[in-house]
């Protein structure tokens, strides 16, 4: 039979060794902790590319301005985008209106002086493009003004779809045109690595029965550095990258 002293020996021996494995064990938590602190900072930090959209005015023949109109983004198989629903509602009857306000204010006005161009009207465009399909040089002006952002994933081409919105049929895709990634490092010059201004595109929409030349689509294009951190703030991180950062916080 031990005798107390060794009883309490034994015991303070016991307590002694306890203490020192929590403390061994809370040492081991913490360490943990900054270690996966450190690997989420890593994964934050991580380099992403940001691609910015803005699809502007459009320039179309003047049979589709009567047509309810919209543009829609196309990247690696994935919509992107959905413009607002432009033409239609002003019709034909409006559109020569509004052709008619034009050449009286042309006439009126300096002759020097461009007049102003509204939405759905009869324009020119200021600069067109010198790709092939050839030149649309007048047509009606629709303005969809949309503009989205979302990271680069080796997407290498974007597709710029016209759709007529037909609410007793099926949608159709009336043209569509095409933008390169190489196109878009050609105008940028530089690596895509770099904060770029935006550069203006102009596309040719070509019919996807003919390849007929239907009008012609501004487009500005930005691509600039970001992280997966700032992509989840932004809220525009894929689904894929948002699994692997919610498994590592």
């Amino acid at each position: 039979i031990p005798s107390p002293r060794m009883a309490a020996a034994a015991a303070t021996v016991i307590l002694h060794n306890r203490q020192r494995s929590s403390e061994q064990q809370d040492r081991a938590s913490r360490l943990q902790v900054l270690e996966h602190q450190a690997l989420q900072r890593e994964y934050d930090n991580a380099p992403l590319l940001l691609i910015s959209i803005d699809i502007q005015t459009a320039l179309l023949k003047d049979c589709l301005g009567s047509r309810a109109l919209q543009i829609q983004l196309i990247a690696g198989g994935e919509l992107k985008l959905e413009t607002k629903i432009a033409g239609g509602s002003s019709g034909r009857l409006a559109s020569i209106y509004r052709s008619c306000k034009a050449m009286l204010r042309r006439t009126a006005s300096d002759p020097g002086l461009a007049p102003a161009v509204e939405p759905g009207s009869t324009a020119t465009w200021a600069s067109p493009p010198s790709s092939a399909g050839g030149i649309l040089h007048h047509g009606v002006r629709i303005d969809f003004r949309s503009a989205t952002q979302f990271v680069y994933e080796g997407q290498q081409e974007m597709f710029f779809d016209l759709v007529e919105k037909r609410s007793l049929r099926p949608n159709k895709v009336l043209a569509r045109s095409c933008l390169s990634l190489a196109a878009i490092k050609a105008a940028l010059g530089t690596a895509l690595t770099r904060n770029q201004n935006p550069v203006l595109h102009d596309l040719n929409l070509l019919s996807v029965k003919s390849e007929e030349l239907l009008g012609q689509l501004q487009v500005v294009v930005r691509c600039q550095p970001t992280t997966v951190g700032e992509a989840g703030n932004l809220g525009v991180l894929p689904e894929r990258l948002s699994v692997m950062r919610a498994n590592a916080a």
